[in-house]
């Protein structure tokens, strides 16, 4: 599946309210988000979902959930992904009523850098996030039972694992192995500003990321590999984060952590 990437709503893999859908040993090259489930208000339940040995490239994120977060989405399985050149690895951008749930992600290689600073991702490895798109008051779904498994990551900017809205529960990461590096002219300061929605510059380098919400911001950090922030349950298990030339390497700020074998 391949798009032009001078058009940014161009072709994907797109499975909406769909039901034991699967794609397998398929390459996905576009501008846009690769694979990007949904489920659609009055269109029914995502379930049953698996992708499996598929190469993806893309602009924006290469595999993510949403915006459209209406109805359940559930029991998803992703395994044996390679994710190259891309301007966002794996995303949930959880911003309606619909829960997601039972979401396995295995045996992952990605490789993120800063490619298009004004579209989705930031050369963020992992971009986990819940909030009303709509309104401050809009319903917002639960996020749960998350796994990520034997995933190894090279890539420009850190992840956001984040459940400010609504709690995330069941957030599993075993045998992750992150190493932050530079590769692209963006971080060197030489590429386009990044916006806030409000149109203010900010600095696109180590950028948590949390549009669209109605009052959404690009906040400037100093990198990490990880940044949690969440009321919920997580646990982590043999995590490895290797930092270049930035500052934290593991930024945890849940209520609870259960931790066994963290090396930073």
């Amino acid at each position: 599946m391949m798009g032009e990437w001078i058009r940014k709503s161009c072709a994907r893999f797109d499975p909406d309210s769909c039901i034991n859908v699967t794609l397998v040993n398929s390459w996905i090259d576009v501008a846009d988000d690769g694979v990007c489930p949904k489920a659609s208000a009055g269109a029914g339940p995502l379930q049953g979902l698996t992708v499996r040995n598929v190469t993806i490239r893309s602009g924006s994120h290469a595999i993510k959930f949403g915006s459209n977060t209406d109805t359940t989405m559930r029991d998803v399985l992703f395994d044996n992904i390679t994710i190259i050149d891309s301007n966002g690895g794996m995303g949930i951008q959880q911003r309606s009523e619909g829960d997601v749930i039972n979401i396995t992600w295995s045996n992952i290689n990605v490789q993120t850098r800063y490619r298009a600073p004004r579209w989705w991702g930031n050369g963020d490895w992992v971009a986990v996030t819940n909030g009303p798109q709509r309104s401050p008051t809009h319903g917002i779904g639960r996020i749960a039972n998350i796994s990520f498994i034997n995933i190894t990551v090279e890539a420009e900017n850190g992840g956001l694992i984040s459940g400010l809205t609504n709690g995330l529960h069941g957030l599993l990461l075993d045998n992750v192995r992150v190493k932050i590096v530079t590769s692209s002219n963006y971080s060197k300061g030489l590429g386009p500003k990044c916006f806030t929605p409000k149109g203010m510059p900010v600095a696109c380098m180590g950028t948590r990321d949390y549009r669209p919400l109605p009052d959404s911001n690009l906040t400037h950090h100093n990198l990490c590999s990880y940044y949690c922030r969440t009321e919920w349950v997580i646990s982590l298990v043999a995590i490895h984060s290797h930092r270049s030339v930035f500052s934290e390497s593991l930024v945890l700020s849940p209520r609870h952590v259960f931790a066994s074998w963290v090396w930073c």
